[in-house]
């Protein structure tokens, strides 16, 4: 028997890979224009590496989401869930520090969302993953 992707999590990835993909490009190619509208000094090159990565995780969850079972896609649900606790941690930091503007906020609920989006798939596929393991014992 194989355990297949919850349909929930790949619509999840095509969700993520939409909202990554935007933020990605807009990071990657124009950051500048995005720190004007949005109060944030967008100048240092590394935002452009961030969009880069950004874009790579929203092409991994294009992948994902073309996937059938779930041996592989958790290692993606994995760094998703790393990747967002990490950053919830950094924007809440930059936020109450100053360093960004108010606008970081959108990037922690997006953050959280899918933190917790992530994490409740995560729980079902490994439980599903556990029940099928004990059924072929």
């Amino acid at each position: 028997m194989k355990n297949k992707v919850n349909p929930g999590l790949k619509g999840t990835f095509w969700v993520h890979a939409l909202i990554a993909g935007v933020f990605g490009l807009i990071f990657l190619f124009i950051p500048e224009q995005y720190g004007e509208w949005a109060a944030w000094d967008m100048s240092d090159a590394a935002y452009r590496l961030i969009g880069a990565f950004v874009v790579a995780l929203a092409v991994s969850s294009v992948l994902a989401a073309l996937a059938e079972e779930w041996i592989e896609v958790r290692i993606k649900v994995g760094l998703e869930l790393v990747w967002t606790a990490l950053a919830i941690v950094v924007m809440i930091w930059a936020l109450l520090t100053d360093q960004v503007s108010s606008t970081g906020w959108l990037f922690v609920a997006i953050f959280t969302i899918f933190f917790v989006v992530f994490g409740y798939y995560g729980l079902v596929e490994r439980r599903e993953e556990a029940e099928l393991q004990l059924a072929v014992e």
